[in-house]
């Protein structure tokens, strides 16, 4: 039968849902419980997706074991918030993808997902750059695709060479780069004391999340009045050294570095400590 968006969207918004609690933030998929059935309103089977190992592991074992729970009461009929009591409740199943954080990786999942004539939708996936590579092979399969963590603006932009195929089929459960990029910049200037005239350098991991977020918050601390030292740096790459003492050199007093990996902003923040700086950092 056809894969039903609207159910597995409901399915995976609930899924998403319970994993968004925890992200703040070649594999393909194995089964995890249960034989699996052709789709059906009587036993789904869904994926979770997730960078289960890598660099961004310790965000996507949350998101993962969210993500369990989230099938353990739905099946187990306890209460769930924002799900109605008398809500039917179609049996899940799952199936789950490590991802890695890799778009490659992540393209491959895609693949095996949409071979797969038993499963009903996908939980996932986590990092914009992963969405961007498996989100049109998801969605030309017919899936409805729900990330807790992708904020990339223009995958939901369906003239956007990101957003094109996708509309109807990815959905997040969080706000995007826009929102993101204005509250950063709000924080540090209300929040941090940033004044007109100060310098903050502004820091991306060169990558699909971190580019678009960084570039516009950058835009607007210029439209404050604020000097931007604008700033990239592959997330592989762990020695800020350099960036921290032209930091402390320029007299910054605000830094915002935009990264999926959270031990990157821990040693970033070590090192301008030990470079000498004495501003403000953000981690977003």
């Amino acid at each position: 039968m056809k894969r039903r968006t609207g159910l597995a969207t409901a399915v995976a918004l609930g899924a998403t849902a319970a994993a968004a609690i925890a992200a703040t933030v070649g594999g393909g998929a194995s089964p995890a419980s249960g034989a699996a059935l052709a789709p059906s309103c009587k036993n789904a089977l869904i994926a979770l997706t997730g960078p289960y190992t890598g660099p961004a592991a310790s965000a996507g074992i949350d998101q993962r074991n969210w993500g369990r729970l989230f099938i353990d009461y739905w099946n187990g009929k306890k209460a769930i918030p924002g799900v109605p009591k008398g809500m039917k409740r179609v049996h899940l199943s799952r199936v789950e993808g490590d991802t890695q954080l890799n778009p490659q990786v992540a393209a491959t999942v895609a693949t095996s997902y949409a071979s797969n004539s038993s499963l009903l939708a996908v939980n996932g996936f986590s990092g914009s750059q992963e969405n961007v590579a498996g989100g049109p092979i998801l969605s030309k399969a017919g899936f409805a695709f729900v990330s807790g963590s992708a904020t990339r603006s223009s995958l939901t932009v369906p003239t956007s060479a990101d957003g094109k195929g996708l509309k109807g089929h990815f959905f997040r459960v969080v706000p995007n780069d826009n929102f993101q990029a204005a509250v950063d910049v709000t924080f540090l200037i209300k929040k941090l004391g940033i004044k007109k005239g100060n310098t903050v350098m502004t820091l991306d991991s060169a990558e699909a999340y971190s580019v678009p977020l960084i570039s516009l918050a950058s835009s607007l601390l210029r439209k404050a009045g604020v000097k931007v030292d604008r700033q990239s740096q592959p997330a592989t790459q762990t020695d800020f050294t350099s960036l921290a003492g032209k930091a402390v050199a320029e007299g910054a007093k605000g830094v915002l570095f935009a990264t999926q990996v959270a031990s990157n902003a821990q040693l970033f923040s070590e090192q301008l400590k030990a470079a000498g700086y004495k501003g403000k950092i953000i981690g977003t």
